[in-house]
């Protein structure tokens, strides 16, 4: 992941990093600091209580106030610089007064902490045929989509794309879906990129589970969220409605 400009701060010997494009704040040693894991501690009812009364004020969703994001040393997130004045409070007054401090700081710099933070680009399905259904609408719908908004973003570098229609292609091949009637539609992708897509007949949807958990979820997403167990991979499911 590309870096980007922070401010570091420091309570005793603990390093606090501090995004100046938003004012988001790492608390990876904030977390070592209580002692607690990363999720155990946003889990925990006073952090929950600070993040829904923050969304509330600023006008967001509350997922919106934390960004995770993984890293090198694995999963780190980042609280909304309001939040986090509202979370040091839980701490001790030292760290209250140290994040008030930085808030202050970064405001008179010309930052606004009301501001609602940037939603992720909103992921729109490529309209057709109920009879019909598209690789990418569901990998994107049910793949992409929920890993962003539980704030585990999937890189750009392995959104799907169009050669992910051969490979799809070939393993209905293997498995003797041959000569089925397909369509072609124009698919535009998350990058705002569009290339000519497939559209397959529902009646396959029961392979599309198959390969959706075999191939993305089993493989892809376990490869890259390795060591990361935290990530919630078992909640990734396409609809069993379909097929």
């Amino acid at each position: 992941m590309d870096q980007e400009p922070v401010i570091e701060h420091w309570v005793g010997k603990v390093q606090v990093l501090q995004r100046e494009r938003d004012g988001f704040v790492c608390i990876s040693s904030w977390c070592q600091a209580v002692g607690k894991p990363l999720e155990q501690w946003l889990a925990s009812r006073s952090v929950r209580m600070a993040q829904t009364a923050v969304a509330r004020r600023i006008g967001c969703q509350g997922w919106q106030l934390v960004d995770r994001r993984l890293g090198n040393q694995g999963i780190a997130a980042w609280l909304h610089p309001q939040l986090m004045v509202q979370v040091a409070l839980s701490l001790s007054p030292e760290w209250a007064l140290c994040a008030g401090r930085w808030l202050w700081e970064w405001e008179q710099a010309g930052n606004d902490s009301f501001s609602v933070p940037p939603r992720a680009v909103r992921i729109e399905p490529c309209p057709h045929v109920y009879e019909q259904f598209s690789l990418f609408n569901e990998l994107t719908l049910h793949f992409v989509a929920p890993l962003r908004r539980l704030g585990y973003p999937w890189p750009a570098r392995l959104m799907p794309a169009a050669a992910d229609d051969v490979a799809f292609e070939r393993w209905l091949q293997l498995r003797g879906v041959t000569g089925q009637p397909l369509a072609r539609y124009c698919h535009r992708g998350d990058d705002g990129e569009s290339f000519s897509a497939w559209l397959y007949p529902v009646a396959l949807y029961p392979l599309l589970r198959e390969y959706f958990h075999g191939e993305w979820v089993g493989r892809r997403a376990q490869r890259y969220y390795a060591g990361q167990p935290q990530v919630p991979l078992h909640l990734l499911r396409l609809p069993e409605s379909l097929g």
